[in-house]
């Protein structure tokens, strides 16, 4: 029996649509899972889940998912200034869409319900995420003011966004 286990995991692809540019992620599979494991270097035999249980073999569970990284303030500016000054408008897509760069769809949480819909409670957070948000705009953009409080307003709007759409 060979003392090397070997772990393949399906390709990913991502094939942008030219109509909408939005982008698709597809997983190559061979039918069964998005990975296997085999005692064979180039994988053309793979072990049955009944091997890898035995062996105690981890499983993996497989997922695609865009994640999205908060940026201080500065860095929209330079980002901004940088497709301005290459004669982008950075209002749009034409920048990432130059650049081969895979589109996204953006939509707000709020075309998921309507504001008739809410109950007072749900309203009330509604009502004081704007504030806050209305405030902290108002203010200087030193980090002082802004640190940590657009992750905190996002987490009371999302938790309110979800519980009402249950």
């Amino acid at each position: 029996m060979s003392k090397n286990v070997f772990l393949f995991i399906a390709p990913v692809t991502l094939n942008r649509c030219p109509e909408s540019g939005s982008t698709e992620a597809r997983w190559f599979t061979n039918g069964r899972d998005h990975y296997f494991w085999s005692f064979d270097p180039s994988g053309s035999t793979p072990l049955s889940r009944r091997t890898c249980n035995i062996l105690g073999l981890p499983k993996y569970r497989t997922s695609i998912s865009s994640m999205v990284h908060n940026l201080f303030d500065y860095q929209y500016e330079a980002a901004k200034y940088l497709q301005e000054i290459q004669g982008f408008d950075p209002l749009t897509q034409d920048y990432a869409r130059f650049c081969g760069l895979p589109l996204l769809e953006m939509f707000s949480p709020l075309e998921h319900f309507h504001l008739n819909d809410l109950t007072e409670e749900y309203q009330g957070a509604l009502d004081a995420w704007s504030d806050a948000k209305e405030t902290l705009s108002n203010m200087s953009d030193s980090e002082s003011v802004y640190e940590g409080a657009s992750s905190q307003l996002q987490n009371v709007f999302s938790n309110s966004v979800s519980d009402s759409q249950c």
